[in-house]
């Protein structure tokens, strides 16, 4: 780690906790020799200053479950807590007890999945509710799958079931309850939390929420300044990484948002478009990446999008571009955490 839990890692996400998130677990995979329990990822920072870099609360529920899933006892969330809602209230009040039932099983945790250095899906489970609670992440711009099989301490040894807590709550339709194997689905950024159980285990009914199919993301080519778009759905957005390599490495900057400009322009118009890094980097070495966030919808479809990109850096630095034309699926259906065992007793 370059700098606490305040460097994003060397590849870029939708928002800078998600990248936050990956640079620890790779981390974790870099050291393996160091147990799981004993780590301490500095927590989920709550905060608009610049000591964490200016945050905010974007993805915060995601970033506790993680940091909670990966076996430390060492859980944090801390900051400007004035800045959740509501709803993030409600949200905390059902995660936490969730979390303390799990205390005595934290030095059980076993990695799952791929290398998140790859940015291969992953994941961490452990013996939960007389069951295995399984956390999982899918670092990347397109879909992705984790097996999960009955070699993890805490796999029933009989029927078993899926139960989704977040964030699409409800019973997980499978076709072979008593089989050994099965396969987890992720769609693109996507955290998901499921508890595998016991089959009779019976629970008071989850929220009646369908867990929606993103469609999936299209690699996009930039050929001529000019990218030209194929179906596009509602709540896409074109994202436009720009990556920075210097000596064979990835090159971090305190603003590398300034050293790489980008005009975007849809049949000649411009268009919004967001960037991340916001700011100067205040708490840590910055960044390798610039992300650039192009919404786009239907009436795009079969049009061109013209990007003119400007590198300012040296000599010494190579830029590398790439783009997809992603579903912002966590933009139009809500998440929800939901504990089936909290009315049991």
């Amino acid at each position: 780690l370059l700098m606490e839990a305040a460097t994003v890692a060397s590849s870029p996400a939708p928002t800078t906790r998600q990248s936050l998130t990956l640079n620890v677990d790779q981390a974790i995979r870099h050291a393996p020799l160091l147990p799981l329990r004993l780590q301490d990822s500095l927590g989920v920072w709550i905060g608009e200053v610049a000591w964490c870099n200016r945050i905010g609360t974007a993805e915060w529920p995601e970033a506790l479950l993680v940091d909670a899933a990966r076996g430390s006892d060492l859980v944090q969330l801390w900051g400007d807590l004035t800045l959740l809602d509501t709803d993030d209230r409600h949200m905390m009040s059902a995660i936490w007890p969730w979390l303390q039932r799990q205390l005595d099983a934290r030095d059980r945790t076993v990695e799952l999945g791929g290398d998140p250095r790859h940015a291969a899906a992953y994941g961490y489970a452990r013996p939960a509710d007389g069951g295995l609670a399984v956390t999982l992440i899918n670092p990347g711009w397109s879909h992705a799958a984790v097996t999960l099989d009955a070699s993890i301490d805490g796999w029933p040894t009989g029927p078993w079931q899926v139960i989704e807590i977040y964030p699409f709550p409800g019973a997980v339709d499978i076709h072979d309850a008593a089989g050994t194997t099965w396969i987890a689905c992720l769609a693109p950024w996507e955290t998901r939390v499921l508890w595998i159980g016991p089959a009779e285990t019976q629970f008071d009914g989850p929220p009646r929420q369908t867990r929606p199919a993103a469609r999936e993301s299209q690699p996009l080519t930039i050929a001529n300044d000019a990218i030209a778009l194929p179906t596009v759905g509602r709540e896409d957005a074109v994202f436009l990484a720009h990556r920075l390599e210097r000596a064979g490495e990835w090159a971090y900057d305190a603003e590398p948002q300034l050293l790489i400009d980008c005009e975007a322009k849809l049949d000649g118009l411009a268009v919004l478009t967001t960037t991340l890094p916001r700011t100067r980097d205040r708490n840590g070495p910055g960044s390798p990446w610039v992300l650039r966030t192009i919404p786009a919808g239907p009436a795009w479809s079969s049009r061109e999008l013209t990007v003119r990109i400007e590198d300012r850096t040296g000599p010494d630095t190579t830029v590398h571009t790439e783009a997809w034309l992603v579903e912002r699926w966590w933009r139009h259906y809500r998440r929800i955490f939901w504990d089936p065992f909290a009315n049991l007793g």
